[in-house]
């Protein structure tokens, strides 16, 4: 186990506590007892959490793919949905996210950063809120969903950075990421692509030349390589597009919602050059997919990194059907049956447990 989570902050005070109860019943009932009281408690707090984590929703992350079929014409409606992914609601949002006055996702990384100011907008869930938006209007008809989809589409606008002919959504804070440290500003190809994504469906529910030419600007980005200051990694396979900017870090559901920005551009305008830069991903991803793989069963953070908890798991299964809706490859398929959830043995289970807790 790495020595930071072992002494994390929480973890410090859980030790502290039961130090503390060990010190009360040691006073009262002796030392014996004492050790043999607090040990009854920490297994129970053990075997709590161990509990907490068998329970299938920690596995079969709700999210579902919303195609069965490769579409000849852009959507309006996402390529996924879930209630409740990245924490990110329509009914009640994880505590971390609040809102400005104009109605924006915005995100409290607390602990996470070490900057004074710790409430940002993540550009990324911004156009992941307006995405569910939209979905959920299509479903209800609501006209509250169609203004909060608007509403980052607002901000997404005001908000990009022309750069060289290209357009960026910046993250104006330092993150650290699998230990190695972003500063400020950075870019993401997630952001990059779901960003397009939204600009796309505000094109076709508008016909509005500008938000077109919004998402065009914003695909350039991705014929840049990461050390000239852009999001892809050029392989001989084919090319890797960054969620973080650093060439180690290759994370998987941000690679993927960025191919499905460039598709989302090729169905909205026909241009050759954006299916060309989605099937090198395409390219790249079939030739390192199963770099993601841990022990035929699950997938990993990164690649050779530790295996990935429920949700992410499962948004990695979910983005992976599509893909093989998109493109009729056979490894999408093979992957995300393999990744599946569904089947997980009880010791399977306990092993992707040991690793999130210890490693």
């Amino acid at each position: 186990m790495r020595i930071d989570r072992l002494f994390s902050r929480k973890r410090t005070i859980l030790y502290l506590m039961y130090l503390m109860i060990f010190f009360i019943f040691w006073s009262l009932c002796g030392f014996f007892a004492a050790v043999v009281l607090t040990s009854v408690i920490i297994l129970v707090n053990i075997f709590l959490f161990f509990l907490k984590k068998l329970q299938i929703n920690q596995f079969n992350f709700p999210c579902e793919a919303l195609l069965i079929s490769a579409p000849k014409e852009l959507r309006l409606e996402y390529f996924i949905n879930s209630p409740s992914l990245f924490g990110i609601s329509l009914e009640k949002s994880a505590k971390r996210f609040i809102f400005d006055k104009e109605g924006v996702i915005m995100c409290d990384y607390g602990g996470e950063i070490k900057d004074v100011i710790k409430i940002h907008y993540n550009p990324a869930y911004v156009c992941w809120f307006a995405l569910i938006n939209l979905n959920r209007y299509f479903n209800e008809k609501n006209e509250k969903y169609l203004e909060n989809f608007w509403k980052q589409v607002n901000w997404l606008e005001k908000n990009r950075k022309e750069i060289n002919n290209s357009n960026v959504w910046y993250y104006n804070f330092n993150y650290k990421i699998f230990g190695k440290e972003l500063k400020s500003p950075w870019i993401s190809a997630m952001a990059q692509g779901l960003a397009i994504s939204v600009f796309c469906r505000a094109y076709k529910l508008t016909a509005a030349q500008k938000y077109i030419e919004i998402a065009k600007k914003a695909a350039s980005i991705f014929e840049k390589e990461t050390k000239d200051g852009g999001i892809c990694v050029k392989i001989n396979s084919g090319n890797l597009y960054q969620e973080y900017p650093i060439n180690s870090i290759h994370v998987l559901d941000g690679f993927i919602f960025s191919l499905l920005g460039l598709y989302d551009l090729y169905l909205a305008t026909k241009e050759e050059k954006y299916y060309d830069l989605f099937m090198k991903g395409i390219n790249g991803l079939v030739n390192n997919l199963e770099k993601w793989d841990f022990k035929g069963y699950w997938s990993r953070a990164t690649w050779h990194g530790i295996p990935l908890n429920g949700m992410y798991n499962k948004l990695n299964v979910i983005l992976l059907e599509v893909l093989y809706y998109i493109t009729n490859l056979r490894i999408f398929y093979d992957f995300a049956k393999k990744w599946s959830p569904d089947n997980l043995s009880i010791k399977k289970r306990l092993i992707l447990i040991l690793y999130w807790f210890f490693i």
